[in-house]
C-alpha cells in the first residue's frame, strides 16, 4: 500500500500535465484556424484597397472625369447650366471633391443623364438632388445636384 499511493499521485500529476498539454495543443490548433481566417481577411482587404487605388480619382485624373460628366450630359441631350467644383474636403485617408452641378432638359433627358453618370469609373455619391420645373409654362426641368468624388491620399503608406 505504501508503494502504491506515491505512484498513484505521480501518475495523477502526469495525467494532469498531459491534459494541460493536450488543451494547449487544441488551443494552438484553434489559433491556427483563427490566424488563417485573419490572413484571408487581410488578403481580401489588401485586394480591395489595391482595386480602389486603381479606380479612385487623382487630381490629375479629375479633369478627365469632369469631361466625362459633360460628355454624358451632351449624350443625354441635357444642358449643363452650372458646373462648379467646390473646395476639397481633406479627410483622414482620402479627399472628398464636391461638385455643384445644375442641368436642364426634359424628364427623359435628365433621367438618361443620371443613368449615364452611374457608369463613371470612379465611385461617387450624389449628396443632394433637386428637380423642379424651369418655369410654370415649360415642360423643361432643372436638376440641381451635388456630386461627391473621392480621391486617394497617396502620401499615406502601409
Amino acid at each position: 500500500l505504501l508503494i502504491f499511493f506515491p505512484g498513484q499521485r505521480a501518475t495523477a500529476a502526469l495525467r494532469r500535465e498531459l491534459e494541460e498539454k493536450q488543451r494547449y495543443v487544441q488551443d494552438c490548433q484553434q489559433l491556427d484556424n483563427q490566424i488563417a481566417a485573419v490572413e484571408h481577411e487581410l488578403s481580401r482587404t489588401a485586394h480591395f484597397i489595391d482595386t480602389w487605388h486603381g479606380n479612385s480619382c487623382s487630381e490629375a485624373r479629375l479633369a478627365h472625369v469632369f469631361v466625362a460628366v459633360t460628355e454624358h450630359a451632351e449624350k443625354a441631350g441635357a444642358d449643363i447650366v452650372r458646373f462648379e467644383p467646390q473646395a476639397i474636403d481633406s479627410l483622414d485617408a482620402l479627399q472628398r471633391i464636391p461638385v455643384q452641378m445644375a442641368c436642364e432638359g426634359s424628364f427623359s433627358q435628365l433621367f438618361c443623364l443620371l443613368t449615364n453618370l452611374e457608369s463613371l469609373a470612379p465611385d461617387f455619391w450624389i449628396t443632394d438632388l433637386k428637380v423642379e420645373p424651369v418655369s410654370a409654362k415649360s415642360d423643361r426641368l432643372r436638376c440641381e445636384l451635388i456630386l461627391a468624388f473621392f480621391a486617394d491620399k497617396r502620401e499615406i503608406s502601409d
